[in-house]
């Protein structure tokens, strides 16, 4: 609930801090019963002690092993709502090394609605612990308040994790994912309107579960996996990007602030701000092919990418197996671009890789092929003042590491050119055999394009000048 202001004489005092240090936070912390089966949340005998949690600030407790409030749970459980209800928390302990699981669910009625005393925020824990069994909240959600998801279960890294939010999500709070274990947000629509934060581990959604009414941030240590094809808009929100995936835990070893599902096709549409150098990934099937297909795998970005980060393609233990990233709009992003596998693709006549330089280099994974595409009708992929580098690598003379894909008739213009770690210092064209390059190399190019090493402009005010003294120079003086 969010915090009631009051001006007194003046000042403002936050009601919902003050009832808190009065200590009346409402009474309602219950362990569930029920062991096996079915029952319902509203049945005060399925709660010790015996009372309903449903009040403001109240907390519900669902263990699956023996406490001094209730036996060890010996087969799969569903509670019921059956009707509305309010509280501040909810709990799930997998203290025990077994795989039943917790289901939160409609009976006759609902919503389960989260407010906390005061400003909050209220709270969904899973703390860590050896039990297996998913926990499933399908009763629709609405947050009074901000909530905060601690999933520090790590012993379920498959599936739907140990936190499946399938219900639909309403209400002004926002929601913030933390902790190492992994959780979805499946099925029903999240239309909250408080801000969503990815701070820790996995989150998986779906197109029909992605938030569309609320801001987005993947921060440092947060991952994101899009788990279904089709266009991710986030209701036209920028999407704010940072990091490279989960740092802790068992998701460390699997990089990506966004990592879709293996060879799913994602779209996102929103405008995307790198707030950070940000690693995305997209794996694909049995390597990828010349073209992105769904069973290669791939993610495009279709608005417009902006902020001080660099765009970095594929984690830096990336295996071959690989997929596309697009981009089609006019991005500004200046931190540079970094392919270390798969095609990073510019596609559309606008599309290009930000303002920065780009490379083309997998020496921090050198099993992936790392390349970058531009395809037929793009008029300028690479700032012209930037520095194009290709690694190369792999057979000699051969263009299968490392290397540019230059679609027929573009002509990229760049200021500095990096081949095989040597600077070229050459003026002109380069590309592959079948191209009309001037100079010409198939280790670092195939296709028919070519990039043009061009002198740095000047900038346009000391021409201006330049042109200016030139001018004054030719005056003869009047006499």
């Amino acid at each position: 609930m969010a915090a009631l202001k009051k001006t007194v004489k003046g000042m403002s005092v936050i009601a919902g801090a003050v009832a808190l240090f009065l200590g009346t936070r409402p009474a309602g912390a219950a362990v569930y019963q029920g062991i096996t089966g079915t029952g319902s949340w509203n049945t005060a005998t399925n709660w010790n002690p015996a009372t309903v949690p449903n009040a403001v600030g109240a907390n519900a407790t669902f263990n699956n092993g023996a406490t001094a409030n209730n036996s060890a749970q010996t087969a799969n459980r569903t509670a019921t709502t059956d009707g509305a209800q309010t509280i501040g928390s909810l709990v799930f302990n997998n203290d025990v090394a077994n795989a039943f699981t917790n289901s939160i669910t409609t009976g006759t009625g609902g919503p389960l609605t989260f407010d906390e005393v005061g400003a909050g925020p209220a709270t969904i824990n899973v703390p860590a612990g050896p039990g297996t069994g998913n926990n499933t909240i399908s009763v629709a959600m609405v947050l009074a308040d901000n909530v905060v998801a601690q999933v520090d279960s790590t012993a379920l890294t498959t599936g739907t994790g140990a936190l499946n939010l399938t219900a639909a999500i309403s209400g002004s709070g926002g929601f913030t994912k933390s902790g190492d274990g992994m959780m979805t947000f499946g099925t029903g629509a999240k239309t909250y309107t408080g801000a969503t934060n990815i701070n820790g581990g996995r989150t998986r959604m779906s197109i029909a579960a992605h938030p569309t009414a609320s801001s987005f941030t993947i921060n440092a240590g947060g991952q994101v996996e899009l788990i279904s094809n089709g266009t991710y808009a986030f209701g036209g929100n920028t999407v704010n990007l940072n990091g490279n995936g989960a740092t802790t835990g068992p998701f460390a070893a699997f990089p990506g602030a966004i990592r879709p599902t293996r060879a799913v096709a994602a779209t996102i549409s929103a405008p995307v701000n790198l707030q950070s150098d940000t690693v995305l990934h997209m794996q694909a099937t049995n390597g990828t092919g010349a073209s992105p297909t769904t069973a290669n795998g791939n993610m495009t970005f279709t608005n417009t990418i902006s902020g001080p980060g660099k765009l970095i393609f594929t984690g830096a233990n990336s295996d071959i197996d690989q997929g596309f990233l697009i981009l089609s709009a006019a991005n500004t992003y200046t931190g540079g671009t970094l392919v270390q596998g798969g095609i990073l693709q510019a596609t559309g006549a606008a599309a290009n890789f930000g303002t920065g330089n780009v490379t083309v280099d997998n020496a921090a994974s050198p099993v992936s092929i790392a390349r970058m595409q531009i395809t037929s009708g793009v008029l300028d992929a690479i700032n012209n003042n930037a520095t194009l580098s290709l690694a190369g690598g792999g057979t000699a003379g051969v263009a299968d590491r490392n290397f540019a894909i230059l679609d027929a008739d573009v002509n990229e213009t760049v200021a500095g050119l990096i081949l095989g770690g040597v600077t070229q210092t050459q003026l002109g064209t380069y590309g592959s055999s079948a191209s009309t390059a001037t100079f010409k190399s198939d280790e670092f190019f195939s296709g028919t394009g070519v990039i043009t090493l061009a002198a740095t402009p000047e900038p346009a005010t000391l021409s201006l000048l330049g042109l200016g003294a030139t001018a004054l120079c030719g005056r003869r003086r009047r006499k």
